[in-house]
């Protein structure tokens, strides 16, 4: 009887891979999943007239005179003066600032309004 439970105690700890009840072991995680490296970063600085305000994604497009229409995302920016967060920024208000483009997306780190459209 006693090699027989000796028996069946080996055999069913083989068949849970040697664990005993209750025991787990950590998973490897998933290496090729790191952090995505930034691509290229280049700092700008704007001015311009703010043509519209998406206060939901935190977004302004703003039409300069150097390149036109240029989407900004103000997820991030610091600012200053009359503004103190993104819902305070208003279609026809002059703005000046900076920030960095970053894998084609222009990201504001300040932002000011310079001048408040006339009525």
């Amino acid at each position: 009887m006693n090699k027989a439970l000796v028996v069946l105690i080996v055999i069913v700890g083989l068949g849970t891979g040697g664990m005993a009840p209750g025991m787990a072991y950590a998973q490897k995680g998933d290496t090729t999943r790191g952090m995505k490296a930034v691509g290229q970063t280049t700092p700008f600085k704007f001015t311009g007239v703010v043509k519209s305000v998406d206060k939901d994604a935190k977004t302004i497009v703003v039409t300069t005179p150097q390149k036109g229409d240029v989407a900004f995302r103000l997820d991030r920016a610091k600012f200053e003066g009359a503004y103190t967060m993104a819902d305070n920024v208003n279609v026809g208000d002059q703005v000046s600032g900076q920030g960095a483009n970053v894998d084609g997306q222009n990201w504001v780190s300040e932002m000011t309004r310079t001048a408040v459209p006339a009525k």
